[in-house]
């Protein structure tokens, strides 16, 4: 079995006292104590020999800055990897961040050749390009069935998938009902065993007051209170030579007054339940971290343990959006393997290469290619009609791991043998008191917020005809439109109800609180026959041949409806 102590049994090869911070090995004299009973020749040799590791450290910090595509996922887990190779280079093993727990999986623990100075080494990288507004439509449409998370168990082992916002990140946002708004540029994650870790690189966004309000904040002391006696050396020495303030917000890379956030975690697939969770506020000097792992209050007194956990919990809550992000973006190894079928017999003899594959070209910093989105079949596949639900996943509160010293054996859940960390039966009702909140309301861009201005009045004026309308058709030409879709992106159909009506039943369906709108609609005696013509019409801007959406402004699709059913009125009247 793969665990975590396999993954760190590499420590179980250092000395006991290499593993400690040498700063708490110091004489009276600032020297290592254990240099006096060395002898002239052995202290040259180790000094050597420290020198040479040092180089071996450099290089790979340097490897570590140095590799990598460029997009704040896989930089923040370089830096992470950077991190905790500087903390078991100049304080020992046992002074790494919690942080650690969370990113660990990410990484592998190797020892420097010939030696025994560990550092961490990057697991194998598959990265991914998205556009969000594409992902969120296929979320809400009838190309997704959900998700059952077990299907995530045929992810490859220690392979870590990261998966970044592709464009302007301020183009799409999450905001709660109490307007807490967030963007968000990269997800990813790792299968370990039964578990999924990921994480989630994200930003607060604020104004411009709210951020220098944030900056002044940024003045106040580093806390070292609660942190354990045997890292206080290490910080110590950290804070006097960055400076003992907290620093003002990072910002998120392309955003103006966005926090940079880091939400983290780990996932049971077999439980379905959360394990773990921890969100991480980064400022100039330091981590604000909030988690609901129990292990780590262990050291607290019930005073200061009640106190952290309602702090936490506050702090958790009001980041229910970005685990709601999360389980969400569970979806996205589904979503990179989503064709749309079509028959082999439609393009048989066409003699023409479709679709993207084998396409792609050199970046700057990476090879690119493009996934392809069309899967042709030699049998035609039935229509399937499917739902989405985006389930609120629960957090684990009758139990917990409990993380085991290197060579310790406890026991599962099941109550089988285990390596490295033991299953706590223990009723933490805390971890679960507040309720989530699943709602996510998605914010548009302002181009595209402009671009539904001309809708609005369109739709203002049709309702305003409609109240006196009497209906004479045997169904409506539709326009309709989701916020959620790129800008100039319309669905154009029919119903033999009302355009109300199918609206309506297309927001039904998605299970998420996004709607399509009605921008226009044309009463006909045969709109099945008019969707046709019009559709012939807009077929150079029919994004999938599939789907029955197009990308054009609305004025031009109104102008091609109009101008169709002039055109057929006049040749049934001339018949």
């Amino acid at each position: 079995m793969n665990s975590r102590l396999n993954r760190l049994s590499e420590l179980k090869k250092i000395p006991k006292i290499a593993q400690l911070d040498h700063r708490l090995l110091l004489d009276g004299s600032g020297k290592p104590f254990f240099l006096k009973n060395m002898s002239r020749k052995e202290r040259r040799k180790l000094k050597a020999a420290s020198r040479k590791i040092a180089r071996q450290y450099t290089l790979v910090l340097q490897s570590l800055y140095s590799s990598g595509v460029g997009f704040p996922v896989d930089q923040t887990m370089r830096q992470m990897a950077a991190e905790y190779t500087h903390r078991y280079a100049s304080s020992g093993t046992g002074n790494q961040p919690v942080s650690f727990n969370y990113f660990e999986p990410f990484l592998n623990l190797k020892l420097m050749k010939g030696s025994v100075a560990p550092y961490t080494e990057l697991t194998p990288e598959t990265n991914h390009l998205f556009y969000a507004t594409d992902f969120f439509d296929f979320l809400t449409s009838n190309d997704s069935d959900g998700l059952d998370v077990s299907d995530l168990l045929d992810l490859p082992e220690a392979e870590t998938f990261h998966f970044s916002n592709n464009g302007v990140v301020e183009e799409i946002s999450f905001f709660d009902a109490k307007g807490r708004e967030y963007i968000f540029s990269g997800f990813s994650m790792v299968r370990r065993n039964d578990s999924i870790h990921w994480f989630l690189v994200a930003g607060e966004k604020l104004t411009e007051e709210e951020w220098n309000l944030r900056s002044d904040e940024g003045t106040q002391k580093i806390d070292i209170e609660n942190i354990d006696p045997w890292k206080r050396a290490f910080l110590t020495e950290s804070i006097e030579s960055t400076g003992s303030s907290m620093g003002a917000p990072l910002k998120l890379e392309g955003a103006d007054f966005a926090a940079r956030t880091l939400t983290a975690g780990e996932f049971d697939l077999k439980a379905k339940k959360h394990i773990e969770r921890s969100l991480f506020i980064e400022t100039e000097n330091s981590y604000a971290v909030f988690s609901d792992d129990p292990e780590i209050l262990l050291t607290l007194t019930p005073k200061k343990k009640e106190q952290i956990i309602e702090k936490a919990l506050d702090r958790i809550a009001q980041a229910d959006i970005l685990w709601n992000l999360a389980e969400g973006f569970l979806q996205l190894p589904r979503y990179f393997e989503t064709r749309i079928t079509i028959p082999k017999s439609l393009i048989k003899g066409q003699g023409k290469q479709h679709g993207l594959k084998g396409k792609g070209g050199k970046g700057v910093s990476a090879d690119y290619v493009a996934v392809e989105a069309v899967s042709i079949e030699d049998n035609e596949a039935p229509s399937i009609v499917r739902r989405v639900s985006m389930p609120v996943y629960s957090t684990e509160t009758e139990g917990h791991w409990r993380r085991l010293k290197l060579g310790q054996s406890g026991k599962d859940r099941n109550g089988c043998p285990i390596s490295g960390k033991t299953w706590v039966s223990k009723s933490n009702p805390w971890r679960n008191e507040r309720k989530r909140d699943s709602t996510i309301f998605v914010k548009d861009s302002l181009a595209v917020a402009k671009s539904r201005v001309e809708e609005i009045y369109a739709i203002a004026a049709a309702a305003a005809s409609d109240e006196e309308a009497v209906r004479t058709g045997n169904g409506e030409l539709y326009v309709l439109r989701c916020t959620l879709m790129e800008e100039e992106v319309y669905k154009v159909g029919w119903t033999s109800a009302t355009a109300k009506e199918r609206a309506k039943q297309l927001s039904s369906a998605t299970g998420v609180p996004l709607s399509y709108v009605v921008v226009e609609s044309w009463e006909h005696d045969d709109p099945e026959a008019l969707e046709t013509e019009v559709h012939a019409q807009l077929s150079p801007y029919r994004i999938n041949n599939q789907r029955e959406f197009f990308r054009l402004s609305f004025a031009s699709i109104r102008k091609i409806v109009i101008t169709t059913i002039m055109r057929t009125n006049l040749n049934e009247d001339k018949s």
